[in-house]
């Protein structure tokens, strides 16, 4: 975890990031078909996913130097000093993202003509009877 003051362009990465995981799941709860049939399955795990990217990411930050500083005493300052940058650094970057996820969420649902009527329809309609997915996927590509 990098400081933004070491690298400003971060900030930005992390809001389009954010934004961009709002969008999808919006996208996904308006639309459960979305992304051939897994907008349902999208919305019911990107919760579970997320929390266990984060545990983990919170895991290692503190886990790290802990054991260094279980191992070797001699190195609690320079831990104590890791450990602040790490979680800090977490709480911050999880904060714009999720800030920006959550708006760019919110924003969908508040004003569904922000975006493009695939939001609320299924962009490939696989539904026709006695074809195929591959069938029905080429025949809108073709035209």
């Amino acid at each position: 975890m990098t400081s933004f003051a070491e690298n400003p362009s971060q900030v930005a990465k992390l809001v389009a990031e954010g934004a961009a995981i709002g969008l999808v799941l919006a996208h996904c709860k308006h639309n459960p078909d979305a992304l051939w049939g897994a907008g349902a399955h999208i919305t019911k795990w990107a919760g579970k996913v997320g929390a266990a990217f984060i545990a983990k990411d919170l895991a290692v930050g503190i886990g790290a130097p802990a054991i260094d500083t279980w191992n070797n005493p001699s190195n609690l300052e320079q831990n104590k000093k890791q450990l602040g940058s790490n979680l800090g650094g977490a709480a911050v970057e999880y904060a714009t993202m999720g800030l920006a996820g959550v708006a760019s969420y919110k924003y969908i649902y508040s004003d569904p003509s922000a975006i493009t009527s695939t939001v609320r329809k299924p962009a490939l309609d696989l539904s026709i009877k006695g074809k195929t997915k591959s069938d029905v996927f080429a025949s809108k590509l073709v035209g």
